[in-house]
């Protein structure tokens, strides 16, 4: 049976001349991976833009149980970003939220709030003018809500340590390394209760950007399975700097 779905491009795979894999996370039927004809005849500016990571696309597909990659056809952009993709520093902010979604959402089933949240998150971006240097850095920190891996914060105190593995404050260090010390552990509630329009407020160092980025890595590499290094982070730092 064909039905029409929307999706948000995580990662696309050209396996022949006239073929790509696309993986996705769609309204509906949550995580897929989809079969793509780009036939060279219609092959344009457009066409190639229609897989960028991040892009919002409407399309007809007919899922099957049996099967674990489902054909794609009709497809279209929904949304028509202005600067998302013109900007150099949002476009590599795009670049690594993609990676963290691919590897977040391996086995995620439907989760339209989760899709709401991807999709307000992104339009804001993209019509963002300023402060928006520590928009991949908010947005990782509530993904966490979504995919189940918030660690319990109540308990905050300036003199606690922070156990990464067990996602809890603790008055004294754990005998494994994955560990926040005080004072950095203040900036961990901060992280919880930023907004989009806020975190501007926020300010941070080249430094404290890059610290902030790496133990929301090792803290999605702890509690999501097969989450790697990922590989955009050098990139991201570097156009930050």
């Amino acid at each position: 049976m064909i039905e029409r779905l929307c999706g948000i491009v995580l990662r696309t795979v050209k396996y022949s001349d006239n073929d790509m894999m696309v993986d996705m996370f769609t309204d509906m039927r949550g995580r897929c991976t989809f079969s793509v004809r780009v036939s060279r005849k219609v092959r344009s500016v457009s066409s190639v833009s229609l897989w960028r990571p991040l892009t919002q696309v409407e399309f007809d597909t007919d899922l099957r149980p049996n099967r674990t990659v489902a054909n794609l056809k009709n497809a279209r952009a929904v949304e028509d970003y202005t600067d998302l993709n013109a900007s150099l520093d949002k476009s590599c902010q795009a670049l690594f939220l993609a990676e963290v979604l691919y590897h977040a959402l391996k086995n995620e089933p439907r989760n339209r709030p989760l899709y709401e949240f991807i999709t307000v998150s992104l339009q804001w971006l993209d019509l963002a003018e300023q402060g928006y240097a520590n928009f991949h850095i908010v947005f990782m920190a509530h993904l966490m809500r979504f995919v189940g891996i918030f660690p319990n914060l109540d308990d905050y105190k300036p003199e606690l340590f922070f156990d990464m593995m067990d996602g809890v404050f603790t008055p004294l260090p754990p005998a494994h390394s994955y560990v926040v010390r005080p004072p950095e552990t203040s900036v961990l509630p901060i992280l919880s209760r930023l907004r989009y329009r806020s975190m501007v407020k926020f300010r941070l160092s080249r430094a404290q950007r890059g610290r902030c980025l790496k133990l929301l890595n090792d803290y999605y590499r702890l509690h999501i399975p097969s989450f790697p290094e990922l590989k955009s982070l050098d990139v991201l730092t570097e156009v930050f700097d």
